[in-house]
């Protein structure tokens, strides 16, 4: 390996001037090309299979954002009757809910947000930012606002925000990214601490208390399995 590699490299005259750069202009122009490629083809959507891109098409159609829908979260469609609100979670159900529901003739819209619970009134512990509160004060104020409003659906990965912990298989699969968690009082701004994990699950009873004491039925949905 010494001899093959490492000493030719440590040769002066190994590689001339002249040479490198040519590779290094060869190098530069394939990867604008490559870029080039990507931005007029919208990044080579063939490396998908055709069911990735039909669910990637029916989102845009429907608007959908993984960044959130910010605070442009209100439900304007006097005909809305159904709204699925959560975590991106929540989303891989939010396709076929609206063809499920479409087809027996109710109107259905969701607002989800990527990492952000039904919460009022809590900071997420990355930032302390009480952005994803902020997202669903406006969301619930939209609903019960709404008198065609019949019906929530709230789906998100409930014990994460709860226990601070991802999914673990207990086979060496240990969830990614699981390493925020969600607080309501700087007393209780601690991962592992039994007042924040009650003040959470307090917060989505609350947050269902304020639906259904506005006549608005709620359906909670148990976490969807999470792969691995």
């Amino acid at each position: 390996m010494w001899r093959f590699i490492e000493q030719p490299l440590r040769r002066p005259n190994f590689v001339s001037n002249k040479k490198m750069l040519m590779l290094a202009l060869t190098a530069a122009v394939a990867i604008f090309a490559f870029g080039v490629g990507g931005l007029y083809t919208t990044g080579y959507p063939q490396r998908f299979g055709p069911q990735t891109l039909d669910i990637y098409k029916r989102a845009l159609e429907k608007k959908f954002d993984w960044e959130g829908c910010n605070l442009s979260c209100e439900v304007k469609d006097p005909k809305i009757h159904i709204t699925l609100i959560g975590d991106s979670h929540s989303t891989a159900i939010a396709h076929e809910l609206d063809n499920s529901l479409a087809s027996s003739g109710h109107s259905f819209s969701w607002r989800t947000n990527p990492g952000c619970p039904p919460l009022n009134g809590f900071n997420v512990s990355n930032s302390q930012s009480d952005t994803c509160s902020k997202l669903n004060s406006n969301i619930i104020t939209s609903l019960t606002s709404n008198p065609e409003i019949q019906l929530v659906l709230m789906s998100a990965q409930w014990s994460l925000y709860s226990t601070g912990k991802g999914f673990d298989n207990s086979k060496g699969g240990v969830q990614q990214g699981a390493k925020n968690y969600y607080f309501d009082t700087d007393k209780n701004n601690h991962r592992k601490f039994t007042a924040r994990d009650e003040a959470v699950i307090s917060g989505y009873i609350e947050y269902i208390d304020t639906l259904l004491n506005n006549g608005i039925g709620v359906i909670f949905v148990d976490q969807i399995p999470v792969a691995g």
